[in-house]
């Protein structure tokens, strides 16, 4: 199953619309580390569909062993936010959902269990 870029505009899905919309990416290091990168070098090597959500590398400083992650700007002076899928909904909606298949399962094993202690028809699942 492939990434899917939740609650991340199309234009930055990919570094040709990233390009020709021209917006700004840096990298940043975990270790603290920071730079642009340049867009139509990726677009070279990886091509116009590559993407760079959720893409993360190790750092190429010397003697770095940090992780490198991408954030992108709509232009200089602008606020950058990271360029990840933003699951947490998703996420939290999947937990509720495994949740109440649970409790929906225990109810009927609770039902099943008083049924044939009265003596009463059972549920199937």
């Amino acid at each position: 199953m492939g990434k899917r870029a939740a609650y991340l505009p199309s234009s930055v899905r990919s570094v040709g619309a990233m390009l020709s919309d021209g917006y700004l990416v840096t990298w940043h290091c975990s270790r603290g580390h920071a730079g642009p990168v340049d867009l139509e070098e990726v677009a070279k090597r990886r091509g116009a569909d590559f993407s760079l959500v959720d893409k993360q590398a190790s750092c190429r400083r010397p003697n770095c062993d940090g992780r490198v992650y991408f954030r992108y700007a709509a232009g200089p002076g602008t606020p950058s936010r990271r360029l990840e899928a933003l699951r947490e909904r998703e996420v939290a909606a999947q937990s509720a959902a495994q949740t109440i298949d649970l409790v929906l399962h225990q109810l009927v094993q609770l039902h099943d269990l008083l049924a044939r202690l009265y003596r009463k028809p059972t549920l199937k699942d």
